[in-house]
């Protein structure tokens, strides 16, 4: 068994092995037909104006983020239970919503702008400690190499 996780999630276990995967920046999802949607970075003053969308699973490093665009943008906010319902939100127009690139299902339904931060969520593969097998090994190492390749491209 082999799970893909937050390095904060796995840590307070014991018996698992984890493998750096990636660094996942955050991104401000958006309609494609928003006008910010064809910016290269989105900055703290870009989102002047907008609803941002907060909620209850925002992860440990997502969470000062969210809070400094509160502090320095001009926004009205929304709290939303999950992911999910932010995306619905996005999807009828009623915001903007900070989230890490992983998250991303690459559906082309929304533009995913870098947030200009350098916040992020490192990404790791977990294992049973026990578990020496080297397929184990060797399928950690071919993700590991693939991530090294495409961090651009995707994260």
């Amino acid at each position: 068994d082999i799970l893909f996780a937050r390095d904060r999630e796995l840590s307070r276990f014991i018996g698992i092995n984890t493998a750096p995967l990636f660094q996942s920046r955050l991104y401000i999802v958006l309609r494609k037909d928003d006008p910010l949607a064809h910016k290269e970075i989105i900055s703290y003053s870009d989102l002047d104006g907008r609803t941002f969308m907060i909620g209850g699973t925002s992860s440990p490093e997502m969470i000062p983020v969210q809070n400094r665009i509160i502090e320095r943008s001009k926004v009205k906010t929304i709290n939303c239970p999950d992911h999910d319902t932010a995306l619905l939100n996005v999807a009828t127009g009623r915001g903007v919503v900070l989230s890490p690139g992983f998250a991303n299902d690459h559906t082309n339904e929304f533009a995913w702008i870098p947030f200009d931060c350098t916040e992020r969520c490192n990404c790791v593969l977990g294992w049973h400690k026990g578990d020496e097998r080297v397929s184990t090994r060797y399928f950690i190492e071919l993700c590991q190499a693939a991530y090294t390749h495409a961090d651009s491209i995707l994260l």
